[in-house]
């Protein structure tokens, strides 16, 4: 089927073609950047005479998820993207226990993308802060949050631009597979049918050239019957008159001989 309607293949995969280009072109590269913050205890909740704070970060995992759940919120996060559209930020908790968060951007641009990633490693600072002023903690007894890693360069994610153009190249190439399979199966219908009513049509004409012949050939012997019965039965009558014909002297000669023989007698 394929090799058949190789045309109509080769121009959707033209078309796919230009049209994956297209789209690739047309969806912008999204820029990445990814930062990493610590969250650390206050100095008033250490053992007395504790002056290492990385020594007692057990505990603290909860009020980093509450952190990350209050700068991900519709009412902070809402208000950031307003001035970065098409972004994206994610804020989580690291897998292992200990209270770090991993926040990581997506813009449309590597500046925006470097923007937005100082507002919101800003934000967790801020909303930490706020959150513990609100409840009246005391300052040394306060946590705090402190980065430990900054991306200074953007990373370039190509995949929404492959989704996008894969995704319209590969609809356009199914497209073209099932047009040429209409195409081919259409026109193997239509010679398929015409080659039956061409077969239907002489089946019921027939062939009228030989039945005439035919007709004519029994009308010529039924023909040729008569003839043959007259002339047998004209030599029969003629058979019987020249029979008629001898039998007449000889009656004759008998009544003249019965004459004769009477005026013998006399």
């Amino acid at each position: 089927m394929l090799l058949r309607r190789w045309y109509v293949v080769a121009a959707g995969l033209v078309i796919a073609v230009a049209l994956a280009y297209t789209a690739w072109n047309a969806v912008e590269p999204e820029y990445e950047r990814q930062g990493t913050q610590i969250v650390l205890p206050g100095l008033s909740s250490l053992p007395e005479g504790a002056t290492n704070p990385y020594l007692y970060l057990s505990g603290l995992s909860l009020p980093t998820d509450i952190v990350a759940q209050a700068v991900t919120g519709e009412n902070v996060l809402g208000e950031v993207l307003q001035d970065f559209p098409g972004a994206s930020v994610e804020v989580v908790r690291t897998g292992t226990s200990a209270p770090i968060l991993s926040i990581s951007v997506k813009a449309a641009s590597d500046d925006a993308a470097e923007e937005l990633l100082d507002i919101m490693m800003q934000s967790t600072v801020t909303t930490l802060a706020d959150m513990q002023e609100s409840e009246g903690i005391s300052s040394a007894s306060q946590m705090s949050i402190m980065t430990l890693t900054v991306d200074t360069e953007s990373k370039t994610d190509q995949r929404k631009r492959l989704l996008t153009a894969g995704g319209i190249g590969l609809g356009m190439l199914v497209v073209s597979l099932g047009l040429a399979a209409l195409i081919d199966g259409l026109i193997t219908r239509r010679r398929r049918s015409g080659k039956g009513s061409r077969r239907r049509a002489t089946a019921a004409e027939g062939d009228p050239i030989p039945m005439r012949r035919g007709n004519d050939d029994a009308v010529d012997d039924g023909a040729a019957d008569d003839d043959a019965v007259r002339d047998d039965s004209a030599p029969d009558v003629a058979s019987d008159t020249v029979a008629s014909d001898d039998a007449a002297p000889d009656e004759g000669a008998l009544k003249r001989d019965r004459a004769s023989a009477e005026s013998a007698e006399g």
